[in-house]
């Protein structure tokens, strides 16, 4: 292709130039009949006019009749992604100019907020475009790009619905990088936190990056170090979570099932995945082990963020406040939620912390109900064996007695069962010396687990 000019001769060329100007401006604006490779030809000669009469007037001008194709409806994929690298392009190299000469295309600020919504509508249609999308997005968050952080926060809701948002829907390469997104969001309301919760618990995400998010969450939080807002150079300002939503996040994907699902378990009688015992008025809910293997991974990083909270104490008491208020009363429980509830309670338990009497018999019961189904397993029953293995690997040794489970059979394990039943018999009767307790819970349940 041969050169429009140089700059020698710029001034004597600039009366043919212009006409080519016009020529692919008006092409552009009324593109609807290109292809792709008589796009990509025009792209290129818009670039180069860009290059060799830099200012803002021409410039601008051939931004808008990009955008102006841009934004037909009916353009082919081959199409709408030359166009996108070729936005993408433009705001890369404005990028790099230094801050003070810098200058913003209304037109690309425009483009730019407009990619968010995009993302929300284009879902699962084309990956591959939405990948494209999503990088471009992520690099002008992390630059912290004010017009796309306003839109990206007005519909952050749709990209992280749970049941069908973009973050859901896409491959995990993708889901990585809108998980990641995260961190850069202006602020995290109650309602978001909710679906962001509802996608940790659901299994649309794997186990770790539902690690990673609730860790991005962690770093959001003022237990991090985070103020309660930080303002970056460019005037944009990050707001933390607030203890309470942070506290209500953890709970929610702590539990593992959302409040309609735990008020429709309560119908259930009779049906094979519900299990009870006389000893016991909390029935157990058997979930299939795709989810409890789910359910348990992600507990483990919800109980790491619940330890490194500066005052243990705090964090058990709101984890106790939250269970008695939610789950205590409710009849039927899933059998992974009542496994990673007395987890978390045995990891955080320590001297500084005071078990409420409402509490104890509910954790009595949840106790009842889970050793009664574990040794009332058959052999044949390999999936719900792998259960009880990995509730006997669950623990790491506590603060309290510094034990480690003991994997064992179920029916090796009578005498310390029954110990454990014992000690549960005078809990309920309110005959345990309050000193000694604890590590009296630790130790048989340990034993038996």
């Amino acid at each position: 292709m041969v050169s429009l000019a140089n700059a020698s001769t710029l001034q004597k060329d600039s009366s043919w130039i212009e006409r080519i100007r016009k020529f692919v401006t008006e092409t552009l604006e009324d593109g609807s009949r290109l292809n792709s490779k008589q796009l990509n030809r025009l792209l290129g000669v818009s670039w180069r006019l860009m290059q060799i009469q830099p200012n803002r007037e021409a410039t601008e001008s051939l931004i808008k009749a990009v955008y102006t194709l841009y934004q037909q409806r009916s353009l082919l994929i081959p199409v709408r992604t030359l166009l996108l690298k070729f936005f993408s392009k433009i705001y890369q190299k404005e990028e790099l100019r230094a801050y003070r000469i810098r200058y913003r295309s209304k037109v690309l600020s425009r483009w730019l907020a407009g990619l968010p919504l995009q993302l929300a509508h284009l879902s699962s249609r084309n990956p591959e475009l939405s990948t494209q999308l999503i990088d471009i997005i992520h690099t002008a968050a992390a630059r912290a790009n004010k017009e796309l952080l306003k839109s990206l926060k007005v519909t952050a809701l749709q990209i992280y619905d749970p049941q069908e948002g973009t973050v859901v829907v896409l491959p995990a390469e993708s889901q990585q990088l809108l998980v990641q997104l995260v961190y850069f969001l202006p602020s995290l309301p109650a309602d978001l936190l909710s679906r962001l919760s509802r996608c940790c618990i659901m299994g649309r995400l794997s186990a770790d990056l539902a690690a990673m998010l609730i860790g991005i969450l962690h770093m959001r939080s003022s237990f991090s170090g985070w103020k309660s807002s930080v303002k970056e150079q460019n005037g944009s300002v990050q707001l933390n979570i607030s203890n309470v939503d942070y506290f209500s996040f953890l709970f929610s994907t702590l539990t593992g099932f959302s409040k309609e699902e735990l008020t429709w378990l309560q119908s259930l009688r009779g049906v094979p995945h519900v299990i009870q015992t006389q000893l016991s008025p909390v029935l157990l809910y058997l979930t299939d082990l795709d989810q409890f293997l789910h359910h348990w991974d992600v507990t483990e990083t919800v109980c790491h963020s619940l330890l490194v909270v500066p005052v243990r104490s705090q964090s058990f008491d709101v984890l106790q406040t939250a269970i008695s208020k939610h789950l205590v009363g409710l009849t039927v429980i899933p059998d992974s939620t009542a496994g990673c509830v007395l987890g978390v309670i045995c990891k955080l338990l320590d001297h500084t912390c005071v078990l409420s009497e409402t509490l104890l018999p509910f954790l009595a019961s949840c106790c009842y109900s889970l050793l009664y189904f574990l040794l009332t397993l058959e052999k044949g029953e390999a999936e719900h064996l792998r259960k009880s293995k990995l509730q006997s690997h669950q623990m790491e040794p506590c603060d309290q007695c510094g034990l480690q489970l003991t994997p064992q059979p179920p029916s090796a394990s009578h005498a310390s069962t029954q110990e454990f039943l014992n000690f549960l018999n005078a809990m309920d009767r309110a005959e345990v010396n309050e000193d000694l307790w604890r590590k009296d819970f630790c130790r048989s349940a340990h034993r038996t687990l």
